[in-house]
């Protein structure tokens, strides 16, 4: 008897040693019993059923561990993985498995472990500790016990995290209620949320990371001083999106291939520094096709927009229902709208460098300042409608205009040149002075325009120097015009205009009135003209105290036939009475 005790007992070792050269350990308990945690001293796979608590200080290096169940560290837990791999073993779409670490737990991953969440979540509560270092995750899911949150991804309610430098797949990093938290260096790819959100959040530092995401890269709702800085976002729907979110760092990040670059709406004194945006809305293999802004403010005022390099969007920046905003220092190119405003007013847009768009600056609003800024070789230069500022600009080489204006702008001290038109005048009441206006067609062009106020602007070697259709009561005054190949000053079909103290020399035509009429030409100085007035088909102009020539009226030849026939009828009467004489003379 006592030797078959024996033998078995020798079995049952044998069996032991064989699952220990095996490397592998089974942890079974049944449902409501805690199973023991995986033992340290085993290199190899673990399987662990049940609930894992970690209540005291726990340590594994070089584990494999897979786990039916969820991990919970509590009050005063502290777990520390080094080289593990976690695979949480969620064997249906019911299983509510996660990972928790409750207030006053600490948790800390490094030294590239792995962490497979097949769906479960993974939450970092308030009042815990967090890291995770060089090292893996994926897949982190959902937990529906709290109603109002969906645990998808990677969430951070506590303070001080730290996230740095892993790769981190199907697995969104959510801050709630969070700051202060350092997340670098990751690369982080997601098919549905954003990369990294941040919700009520406050001082976090997101630097460095490479994301891809179906929808925003990174998102800030309602979170306020947060330093975004370095990532690189793209083939994502959006690259950045600001929602009621102020005082937020938004820097030297790189944005490709998205919708939308960045987004801000209800939000203000951000500051947007030296980002690169293009090639957004681009599909490869087809034409690019333009829909969506690399910048864009709705509803946002107080922002700055600085040194950022954009290209390749259909707006490079939109400013929709936006106030009191620094637009300054900006490469825009290549996008349908270089700058787009609308609904917007007191924005500052200063010192751009704005090229190749179709429209280089269009503004569908009032009361804004544009100054300092280069403006070329797009199709149109500025388009503006009412009581804008337009000063201090390099405009050239554009298409068709310069700039486009309606009513009440002020136009100042710019350089325009090489554009079909100079500047365009579709409205009323506009001041334009002290601007140099050369090569152009039309230098300045009034169409349909009234009582606009032209003054001290100095235009040369343009085809035309101003030139006024339909347009009345304007004042041309102590304008400097030369070297226009067809005219210094143009007026057809318009009339009550003033042309005073101005020099206009070395045109072909000073200036030409065609079927304008009571017009006021005084104290001009015309030399070197071709011919320095002409006056065709116009009466009742008043004329006078200008340094000039003779007018010369072109020649009317029906009044000329007319005064022939009235000679001619003169003659024959002058014969017919001598005649009469003659024989009256005879008959005595």
């Amino acid at each position: 008897m006592l030797k078959k005790i024996c033998r078995l007992g020798v079995s049952i070792l044998l069996i032991l040693s064989l699952f220990i050269n095996m490397n592998l350990i089974i942890f079974k308990t049944t449902i409501g019993d805690e199973p023991p945690p995986p033992d340290d001293n085993i290199n190899g796979t673990q399987y662990i059923t049940g609930d894992w608590f970690v209540n005291n200080t726990e340590t594994y290096s070089d584990e494999i561990i897979i786990l039916t169940g969820n991990l919970t560290i509590k009050n005063g837990g502290n777990l520390t993985f080094n080289n593990v791999t976690l695979i949480m073993n969620r064997t249906s779409q019911n299983d509510s498995f996660g990972i928790k670490v409750e207030n006053g737990g600490s948790f800390y991953i490094k030294n590239n472990c792995n962490i497979t969440a097949s769906g479960a979540y993974f939450w970092i509560q308030k009042g815990s500790k967090f890291t995770m270092r060089d090292s893996e995750l994926y897949k982190a899911g959902y937990y529906e016990s709290d109603p109002s949150r969906i645990l998808i991804g990677l969430n951070i309610d506590t303070d001080y995290a730290i996230i740095n430098n892993n790769t981190i797949a199907d697995a969104p990093i959510n801050l709630y209620h969070s700051s202060n938290n350092y997340i670098k260096g990751n690369k982080i790819t997601v098919n549905f949320a954003e990369g990294i959100s941040c919700h009520y959040s406050s001082n976090n530092t997101i630097i460095s990371n490479v994301l891809i995401a179906s929808y925003y890269g990174i998102l800030l709702y309602h979170s306020s001083g947060n330093n975004i800085q370095e990532n690189l976002i793209q083939d994502s729907y959006g690259g950045i999106s600001l929602t009621s979110s102020f005082d937020n760092n938004i820097l030297n990040n790189t944005i490709n291939d998205c919708k939308y670059g960045i987004y801000s709406g209800f939000s203000s004194g951000n500051n947007l520094l030296q980002n690169k945006i293009n090639n957004n809305n681009y599909q490869e293999g087809r034409p690019k096709v333009y829909a969506f802004p690399g910048i864009n403010l709705y509803d946002s005022p107080n922002n700055n927009i600085i040194e950022n390099v954009i290209y390749g969007n259909y707006y490079g920046i939109e400013i929709i229902d936006s106030n009191m905003n620094n637009i300054v220092g900006n490469i825009i190119n290549e996008n349908l709208f270089g700058i787009y405003q609308s609904e917007s007013s007191f924005n500052d847009i200063i010192e751009n460098y704005i090229s190749d768009n179709n429209i280089g600056i269009e503004l569908l609003s009032k009361e804004n300042n544009i100054t300092g800024n280069i403006i070329q070789d797009n199709e149109y230069g500025i388009r503006s409608s009412d009581k804008n500022i337009i000063t201090n600009n390099s405009i050239y080489n554009n298409a068709w205009s310069g700039i486009e204006i309606n009513s009440q702008v002020t136009v100042e001290n710019n350089i325009i040149y090489n554009n079909t038109c100079g500047i365009l005048i579709e409205g009323n009441l506009n001041s334009v002075e002290d601007n140099t206006i050369s090569n152009n067609s039309y230098g300045i062009h009034l169409d349909g325009s009234e009582k606009n106020n032209l003054a001290s602007n100095m235009m040369y070697n343009n085809n035309v120097g101003v030139l006024l259709e339909n347009s009345v009561n304007n004042s041309i005054i102590e304008n400097k015009i030369s070297y226009c190949n067809e005219t210094g000053i143009k007026l057809t079909s318009s009339d009550f205009n003033t042309i005073a103290n101005c020099e206009i020399m070395d045109n072909n035509y000073g200036i030409y009135l065609f079927y304008s009429s009571w017009n006021e030409i005084a104290y001009n100085k015309l030399n070197n003209n071709a011919q320095d007035i002409k006056s065709e088909s116009s009466k009742n102009n008043n004329i006078h105290d200008n340094s000039m020539k003779a007018i010369e009226e072109p020649i009317n030849f029906i009044s000329l036939t007319m005064i022939l026939l009235i000679i001619i009828i003169i003659i024959i009467v002058v014969i017919i009475i001598m005649r009469i004489k003659t024989k009256r003379v005879n008959s005595k």
